[in-house]
């Protein structure tokens, strides 16, 4: 299914209702160091409270995408597979950034990042895919 979103530049990111403060840090840091960037910004989730929608979106529209129900039923099946794992099934809604389509570029970040500067040589490297290590797992 591809997205109906036209726009060329995108930001991405997942968030849950226990994510909610860290996903408002990472879009007030991004648009503050970032004030060129008129893309669009999704934020991909599942059972958001509507007080965490209207305070992601109070800088600026945010599009709100629910995961592909197969993708949240493979997720979850992974989480009983791996009982211990059970809080962590969400990350995986991250590949929703791949159904994303009619931009010229998507960045996805996660929800716990802080942007301290200027991303824009990422929107300008000519790479079709750049990806870094999460530092803390």
């Amino acid at each position: 299914m591809e997205s109906p979103i036209q726009a060329p530049y995108c930001l991405a990111t997942i968030t849950s209702k226990d994510f909610g403060i860290a996903t408002e840090v990472l879009l007030y840091s991004f648009l503050k160091y970032n004030p060129w960037f008129d893309g669009d910004v999704i934020v991909i989730g599942d059972d958001l409270p509507n007080a965490l929608e209207e305070r992601l979106a109070h800088q600026r529209p945010v599009i709100f995408q629910r995961p592909d129900p197969r993708l949240r039923q493979a997720a979850e099946g992974l989480g009983d597979l791996l009982p211990d794992q059970q809080d962590v099934y969400k990350r995986f809604y991250s590949f929703e950034v791949f159904r994303l389509s009619g931009y010229r570029r998507v960045l996805y970040l996660d929800s716990d990042i802080c942007c301290t500067g200027d991303i824009a040589p990422l929107f300008a490297a000519t790479e079709p895919l750049l990806a870094c290590p999460d530092g803390f797992t």
